[in-house]
């Protein structure tokens, strides 16, 4: 007797959304915000044309941040943003140790408010540790170069050699809707202060999604947002967004559709199947 096909679909499309939603599936996050490192014009050798640059907070009340834009989703379901990608030169290429300059590190983000009267929302915390790695397993710090044919690490403009460190915040399960702008900003505590590494986008040569040409000081006393910085010359705002060009910080963000949605979209799948097998 041949196997009732439909029955067994429906089974197994029950199966897999108890194992969706209990969180025992998980599907493979994408890259769906890729601004990332500069790859071209770095450095000062690159002269008026460096596209490489850090920001970091002036005095101790402020830290920066920047936006991106989540896109659309194929049939309108939310995103559920898994990881948030940056970038530090954190600290000099003749030293070892990440947790001898800062000692925690923080995520914050939340969608874009205009105004800038909503605080940010912590989204993930870690203290630094030996072995330059963090108690939380969820944040992770990598030792990176430029993908340039020299593999080089970052100059300051006054000749100083630093690592580059990649940031993940992964494990975030953070849902948001599609066609959002979303506003965030990384922050560390320390002897030293944290720089996020930035570029100018028509001079870095590689994708650069959602690059306004500005970013954002953040008051860390209250987590709302100072005002957003465009370093160009005469752009009229602070000194301390000074540079010869406009810059965006360096972010990747990687995300699935929500648990919720891919699960029925699995389960019209396993009932077509069915019905195609059925009508066979």
């Amino acid at each position: 007797m041949k196997p009732n096909t439909i029955t067994g679909a429906v089974l197994a499309a029950s199966l897999l959304l108890g194992a969706v939603a209990s969180g025992s599936v998980y599907a493979i996050a994408d890259l769906v915000v890729d601004r990332g490192l500069p790859i071209i014009n770095l450095n000062n050798a690159a002269g008026i044309a460096r596209s490489n640059i850090s920001w970091t907070g002036f005095e101790a009340q402020w830290f920066t941040g920047d936006t991106f834009y989540m896109p659309e989703t194929r049939a309108g379901q939310p995103w559920t943003i898994d990881t948030i990608r940056i970038w530090s030169p954190a600290m000099l290429v003749s030293e070892s140790q990440l947790k001898d300059h800062y000692s925690s590190i923080s995520l914050y983000a939340d969608l874009y408010d205009a105004t800038g009267v909503t605080p940010f929302t912590q989204r993930s915390q870690g203290n630094i540790i030996s072995g330059n790695q963090s108690d939380n397993s969820s944040i992770t710090f990598t030792k990176v170069t430029y993908a340039d044919a020299s593999n080089s690490d970052y100059q300051s403009s006054g000749g100083q050699v630093y690592q580059l460190w990649q940031v993940d915040f992964t494990n975030l399960n953070w849902v948001v809707s599609p066609s959002q702008w979303i506003q965030f900003g990384v922050d560390a505590t320390g002897p030293d202060m944290w720089y996020t590494h930035a570029s100018n986008a028509a001079l870095s040569g590689s994708t650069q999604q959602d690059a306004d040409g500005a970013f954002t000081y953040i008051d860390r006393t209250n987590l709302l947002t100072m005002f957003d910085c465009d370093s160009a010359p005469g752009s009229g705002t602070s000194a301390f967004c000074s540079w010869n060009k406009s810059s965006d910080l360096n972010v990747q963000v990687f995300a699935t559709p929500a648990p919720g949605s891919l699960a029925l979209a699995l389960i019209g799948l396993f009932g077509l199947s069915a019905a195609r097998r059925g009508r066979a």
